[in-house]
């Protein structure tokens, strides 16, 4: 077996399992195949991992010492350029080595190339051994193979034996109605309980808006809650969203996620100055509420947050006749009748100038109540209008998700 050698710091260095595993299969047949040290800069840091990267292992003898690598680079200066340690049945390592010391710390660039003349096995027993090794592992993929399939068949066949293909090959005709649908919900129990519950937790800015809406005995339901605050925030990172306009305040969690998303993806651009989220309300107490809850931001929140209190068509209309902003995202999130006409603006229809910058995207809130509301309430009928408008606009592609009471996602073509 290979032999161990000793360090003037460290005391017995001796050659790894690694080492020894191989020494241990060679036989009167003998075969040069080098191995490698990696070139690697290491600082007096982690003895444990260090070692664990190369092919010796060490017994050592002060702790304060610098890392065993840089001590088996640090014998060349005991031993000269390189020096050999006699391994057993005819492996021998030359490690090369330098090493460059400051008053804080060794740093030893071990630019060791560990060469060992090192009795490689080519007789049968070597050969059986790779085979082995092959064999078990191609036998372990088709194992895993077969499990899936089989899994597939005895778990999911069965579950699915209803299902349906679920590409569409056509636009779906319009219809009077959305169709019925007997539940104030689009899960089942737990479902949207569980998919918050593995969703990032909101931050501290979000929290004090959701305590101050019921502090105030607001309609909290309202609110776009921990799952699509996040979603929203996300969605504005993800488009490198500068410029939100969010229609439909209510007490700001919404306009406080796209200006935490807005502000994020504009800091990877290196300024945060060109960010602007402007939200509007119409009730009174709704917009003092807000108007409170965005003075409690964090400054660089309160900063990008514009609240505008009054009527949404109306400021939209001054937006696009009287100023040259536009919006990498536009969020509907109001009186769900109007969804049609805030659309309508945002899109630059009749005449005006459009409010959606090139490339940026709508996001319309709550586009499947048009199935969970009640049958009788016209809100179900706008929605379902609003969905089919944008539908057959071909100026735009959607997606529908169903994320709390659904979200359209539209960009146009």
């Amino acid at each position: 077996m290979p032999r161990p050698f000793f360090s003037p710091c460290y005391g017995l260095i001796r050659p790894s399992r690694r080492l020894r595993a191989a020494a241990s299969r060679s036989t009167s047949t003998v075969k040069d195949r080098p191995l490698w040290l990696p070139h690697v800069k290491l600082k007096s840091a982690s003895t444990n991992d260090a070692i664990r990267r190369g092919f010796f292992s060490t017994t050592a003898t002060n702790k304060n010492q610098p890392n065993p690598i840089c001590e088996i680079a640090s014998s060349t200066l005991r031993y000269g350029p390189s020096f050999t340690s006699e391994l057993g049945h005819g492996a021998t390592a030359h490690v090369r080595a330098e090493i460059a010391c400051d008053k804080k710390t060794v740093v030893a660039i071990v630019a060791a190339t560990v060469v060992a003349t090192v009795a490689v096995a080519t007789d049968s027993t070597y050969t059986e051994e790779k085979k082995e090794e092959t064999d078990d592992a191609n036998t372990e993929e088709v194992n895993r193979s077969k499990s899936y399939q089989q899994w597939i068949k005895d778990q999911q066949t069965d579950r699915n034996a209803s299902w349906k293909l679920n590409v569409a090959f056509d636009t779906a005709k319009d219809t009077e109605e959305a169709p019925h649908f007997p539940h104030n919900t689009l899960f089942h129990n737990n479902a949207e309980k569980y998919a918050s519950s593995q969703t990032s937790t909101v931050s501290n800015n979000i929290m004090a808006a959701a305590k101050a809406t019921v502090e105030e005995d607001l309609f909290a339901p309202c609110m776009v809650g921990s799952l699509e605050s996040q979603f929203l925030k996300m969605m504005a990172k993800a488009n490198n969203a500068h410029k939100c306009l969010d229609i439909g305040c209510f007490t700001g969690s919404s306009a406080i996620a796209f200006a935490e998303g807005a502000l994020a993806a504009a800091a990877k651009s290196g300024t945060t100055a060109d960010v602007e989220v402007h939200t509007l309300e119409s009730d009174e107490k709704t917009a003092e509420v807000a108007a409170k809850i965005f003075g409690q931001c964090e400054p660089k929140v309160q900063n990008v947050v514009n609240l505008h209190h009054g009527d949404a068509l109306s400021w939209m209309k001054d937006c696009a006749a009287n100023t040259e902003t536009t919006f990498d995202i536009c969020f509907i999130d109001a009186d769900k009748d109007n969804y049609l006409a805030y659309y309508s603006l945002i899109m630059g229809d009749s005449g005006m100038r459009p409010l959606l910058a090139e490339g940026g995207m709508i996001m319309a809130d709550n586009t499947l109540s048009a199935l969970v509301y009640d049958e009788e309430d016209s809100r179900r009928k706008a929605l379902h209008l609003f969905n089919q408008h944008v539908k057959n606009d071909e100026r735009v592609e959607q997606c529908v998700l169903t994320v709390r009471e659904g979200v359209t996602l539209i960009s146009r073509v």
